[in-house]
C-alpha cells in the first residue's frame, strides 16, 4: 500500500513544474545525493534491529525522538530544529 502510494505520487509529480521557476518540482540532483545515504541507513537499521533486543531498540528510538528538537546552533537558543523553518515558509510561498 505504501509502495503504491509512493509510486503514484512520484508519477503525478513528474508532470508538475515549479510554480515560479522553469524547473520540475522534483529536484533530481538532491534525490541522487539522498538515495545512497537512505539505503545505507536502512541497511544499518535492519542490521541493528536484528542484533539488538527489542527493549534496546525502543530505548534508542525514544532517545532519538527526544533529542530531535534540540537547537540547531548555540546562537539559536530559542529555536527548535523542527520549527526553525516556519519563519521562512512565507518567503517560499510568495
Amino acid at each position: 500500500m505504501i509502495m503504491g502510494a509512493s509510486v503514484s505520487t512520484v508519477y503525478y509529480n513528474l508532470k508538475l513544474k515549479h510554480p515560479t521557476l522553469d524547473m520540475p518540482v522534483i529536484d533530481y540532483d538532491l534525490a541522487v545525493l539522498i538515495q545512497p545515504m537512505l539505503m545505507l541507513g536502512i541497511s544499518i537499521g535492519v542490521i541493528f534491529n536484528v542484533i539488538f533486543p527489542d527493549w534496546l531498540v525502543t530505548v534508542l528510538l525514544i532517545i532519538l525522538f527526544l533529542g530531535n528538537p534540540v537547537p540547531i546552533s548555540k546562537t539559536e537558543k530559542n529555536s527548535l530544529s523542527i520549527a526553525h523553518g516556519w519563519p521562512y515558509l512565507h518567503l517560499e510561498t510568495e
